[in-house]
């Protein structure tokens, strides 16, 4: 499972107990929770989006896209998810 299924996972599991969570908290949850690595590419997704509607979709898709184009390992980032989410 990647992580961004995982965080979708824990934000639908709080809507069920009555704590719904907003996509736009999801995007920032996400956005907060990687690793300086990814600080740059953070700023610049901030600055170029509009993050009150941007879809967790369309932000996986900018990591992944940045990500590949700096020859980053994503297997690495999303082992690290999986051993700290939340």
């Amino acid at each position: 499972m990647e992580y961004k299924e995982q965080v979708e996972k824990v934000a639908n599991q709080l809507d069920s107990n009555g704590e719904p969570m907003s996509a736009s908290q999801v995007v920032e949850k996400i956005l907060r929770s990687l690793i300086d690595d990814f600080e740059s590419i953070i700023c610049a997704i901030e600055k170029s989006k509009d993050l009150s509607v941007l879809l967790v979709e369309e932000l996986v898709g900018s990591l992944k896209a940045t990500n590949k184009g700096k020859g980053r390992s994503t297997n690495r980032v999303t082992k690290y998810y999986r051993r700290n989410l939340i």
